[in-house]
């Protein structure tokens, strides 16, 4: 397994969210959180990245599901947005992704 949390966020960051553009910032992980829950929520932002602008001007559109389900898992940190170069299922694929860690996270630390 992982030494510390900054391995493991390196490890998601390389090697499962670089396809679908979410990133963690590992400089403002915390050593003190013991869970990757923790951290999720306090690590300062995800990044989405190559989203295009259109997608969230409307008020139904993917940003505001997106905010909905980070509010939904008590998510601290910022969303960062930008970009215009990219396929609006690129960005679904992007927040299904979250959508499905975020909730085996939840059923992990739950035990």
């Amino acid at each position: 397994m992982f030494k510390n949390m900054r391995e493991a966020l390196t490890f998601l960051n390389e090697e499962v969210f670089f396809n679908c553009g979410i990133s963690f910032d590992i400089n403002r992980v915390s050593e003190k959180k013991r869970t990757i829950s923790e951290v999720m929520e306090n690590m300062g932002y995800i990044k989405l990245l190559r989203i295009p602008y259109v997608v969230y001007r409307r008020n139904k559109s993917n940003l505001f599901k997106l905010i909905r389900l980070l509010n939904k898992y008590e998510y601290r940190g910022v969303v960062v947005l930008y970009g215009k170069n990219t396929s609006i299922h690129e960005y679904n694929t992007a927040i299904k992704v979250l959508r499905e860690y975020m909730t085996t996270l939840k059923s992990i630390t739950r035990k």
